[in-house]
């Protein structure tokens, strides 16, 4: 209709006028208000940017916004412009400058009547051309004042058609005015509960790790009290054996002695009847039965020393076999627990990693879905807000920015308080827990070193120097290591605190990551706490087995002394047979008797001699049952030893593993909150 009208306005008016509209419209090309109905922003938007043609189109919705904003603001200032071009001043010159020319009509009226009277008195031609250009002059100037009214009316039309479309213009704002508002208090409660959920979850997490943490030190707590109690255990079995061996070694010499004052005893009596029976008796008839009688006694006593050296020589080698049966059983049992302790462990530790790796796998699923969701309902969101927010103004979204910065500002000030804040309480807890691991290792180094010691002064009498060597080497190895291990994880904390956090999200993820190191921490102090009991019980199970060895070898040497008393007795009824053969025939003379008294004494010395080598033959081989063990214990230690640094390496690989899967996750959790930070910057 408006377009109509202005067509018709054109046509009615002269070149002149035409002129004058087609300056106006070279000065304000934009202004082409239409109804918003029928022709929506974005039209406008293409037709500004047809019609100027200098400001390049951009893609991003922002520019588009603020392209469409500034358009707005100019249309508005240009139809103020003309309304006040187009105002009520105007309108009155307008009137002024009709009365005026009609004034001026009607004085040329006149004049012309004046003139054509004159021209008619004069001449008929001359007046006939005056009158006709008179009357040419008044039709002009009448079709330019009807002109003037038909442009007055068309521009009071276009006027009030550019107050209705600038109110529903202003209307359209503000409605786009409460549905920003409405938009960003929305997207402002879901950050808040996001905000809170993330809180939560990140507080339960904390609060798993710490309850993981303090099963872990009530655990070492409990393991320590057992080392302890397997350590008094330990010297216990050590006294008692001490003491055995000692009980044992008393009773064999008491037992010797007495044997031997005994012996001498009876030996003196037996002389001294002998010399009496044979002074008394001094029969030479019965000299041939006396020498049958004494060649039939040497015969036996031969014979019994044979039979007796060849059942000593049967048990010897019956007791080397079953002592290297019980070695090769020993040594079979403590291969297979080592395989089986080695292989429960690698099978722990293959879990643990599996279950680790799963549940990273599974948070790493789990945080690359949620955020590809909240990517993809982020996504919908601006663009829902762009398409929505298209008719809004640049200065409401200056405004939005500034309150956005301050809002932005006002929770980085306050995140970086609760960061500091949490930083000053990690550091109180990181120096906290860093003395409490010092007076911890400090007391259980003292601890550790009375018991040793203790056990030292009173093993010294009992175990030879390498044991001791070695039991040293062990415990300085044992703390060196712990002294390494809390040395490195107070070195790994301090690093980890000195380093500065820019979000709340990657402060509480380093949190997570530190106490899952100091559990592993703990994992290992842990391990090293079994290790250290699984080898005190080694410890224990070789000396209860050395008791038992000393028992044995006790149980042996008397039965070994009851095989020499049962001998001397039967030797002593052979005696006192033969003396009461002699008593029988006291025919013998005396130098005879000399002799065999000679004789007699001669085999006694010889029996002496052969139970002094024995004596000395049982300590060699009880020394070297003694050597062989020691050798045989040093071989396990050092069996022990490889283990435990097959372990060691074992678990430095795995840890290096671990290692390099946090390394991984942080690398993913990065590149996860780039692409994050990229997505809501788009």
């Amino acid at each position: 209709m408006s377009d109509r009208r202005r067509f018709l306005a054109r046509r009615r008016f002269s070149p002149t006028d035409d002129d004058d509209n087609q300056v106006v419209q070279r000065t304000h090309p934009k202004l082409r208000l239409d109804d918003p109905a029928l022709t929506p922003p974005p039209e406008y938007n293409e037709e500004f940017d047809s019609e100027n043609g200098s400001q390049p189109a951009h893609s991003p919705a922002l520019q588009k916004k603020e392209g469409i904003y500034a358009y707005l603001d100019e249309v508005e200032t240009q139809s103020e412009l003309q309304l006040q071009t187009f105002g009520p001043g105007s309108i009155e010159s307008r009137s002024s400058a009709g009365s005026q020319y009609r004034r001026e009509e009607n004085k040329a009226k006149m004049t012309a009547d004046e003139a054509w009277v004159n021209a008619k008195n004069q001449s008929p031609t001359p007046s006939y051309r005056s009158n006709m250009s008179a009357r040419s002059g008044v039709d002009s100037s009448h079709q330019y004042y009807v002109g003037i009214k038909e442009k007055l009316a068309t521009l009071t039309i276009e006027l009030n058609d550019k107050t209705k479309t600038i109110e529903l213009l202003k209307m359209a704002r503000k409605k786009d005015k409460t549905k920003t508002k409405q938009l960003l208090a929305q997207e402002e409660a879901k950050t808040q509960a996001q905000l809170k959920e993330q809180q939560l979850r990140f507080e339960k997490e904390l609060e798993k790790h710490l309850d993981f943490t303090q099963g872990v030190v009530s655990d070492k707590a409990v393991l320590t009290k057992r080392c302890d109690e397997l350590v008094a255990e330990l010297q216990k079995a050590t006294a008692n054996t001490s003491r055995e061996a000692d009980r044992f070694k008393m009773q064999l010499k008491d037992a010797k002695e007495r044997w031997q004052i005994q012996e001498k005893a009876k030996r003196e009596q037996w002389i001294a009847k002998k010399i009496e029976e044979i002074k008394k008796s001094t029969v030479k008839a019965l000299e041939p039965d006396i020498q049958a009688i004494l060649a039939k006694g040497k015969a036996d006593l031969e014979k019994a020393q044979e039979a007796a050296t060849e059942e000593r020589r049967k048990l010897h080698m019956q007791l080397e076999k079953e002592r290297e049966m019980a070695l090769q059983r020993l040594k079979d049992d403590y291969e297979r627990k080592l395989v089986d302790a080695r292989e429960k462990e690698r099978s722990k530790l293959m879990t643990r990693l599996d279950a680790a790796d799963a549940e990273l796998q599974q948070q790493l699923s789990t945080q690359r879905r949620r955020l590809q969701e909240e990517a993809e309902v982020a996504r919908n969101e601006v663009y829902a807000e762009l398409r929505a927010s298209k008719l809004a103004h640049a200065k409401e979204i200056d405004e939005f920015k500034t309150q956005e910065a301050k809002r932005l500002e006002a929770q980085l000030e306050r995140f970086q308080k609760e960061k500091e804040e949490l930083a000053r309480k990690y550091d109180s807890d990181l120096m906290a827990l860093r003395e409490q691991t010092t007076v911890e290792c400090e007391q259980f180094k003292q601890q550790l070193t009375t018991k040793l010691r203790k056990e030292m002064e009173k093993e010294k009498e009992e175990l030879t120097k390498q044991m001791l060597i070695s039991r040293d080497s062990k415990i300085e190895v044992v703390i060196e290591k712990l002294q390494e291990e809390s040395r490195q994880a107070i070195d790994k904390v301090e690093q980890r605190a000195k380093q500065k956090l820019e979000q709340e999200r990657r402060e509480w993820e380093r949190k997570l990551k530190q106490t899952s190191e100091i559990e592993g921490v703990l994992l290992d102090k842990n391990r090293e706490l079994h290790d250290k009991v699984a080898r005190l019980e080694e410890a224990r199970e070789q000396l209860r087995q050395q008791n038992e060895e000393l028992s044995v070898d006790v149980k042996r040497a008397t039965e070994k002394t009851n095989d020499l008393s049962r001998l001397l007795n039967d030797e002593r009824r052979v005696h006192e047979k033969a003396v009461k053969d002699l008593e029988r025939q006291r025919s013998s003379q005396e130098n005879e008797y000399e002799y065999t008294r000679q004789q007699q004494s001669v085999e006694v010395t010889q029996l002496r001699e052969r139970m002094a080598n024995l004596e000395t033959a049982s300590d060699e081989k009880l020394q070297k049952q003694q050597q062989a063990h020691d050798v045989e214990l040093g071989n396990l230690h050092e069996r022990v030893k490889a283990t435990i640094a097959r372990k060691d390496n074992v678990i430095e690989n795995l840890q290096e593993e671990l290692h390099l899967l946090h390394v991984k996750l942080e690398k993913s959790q990065a590149l996860i909150e780039e692409q994050r930070l990229q997505l809501f910057g788009e």
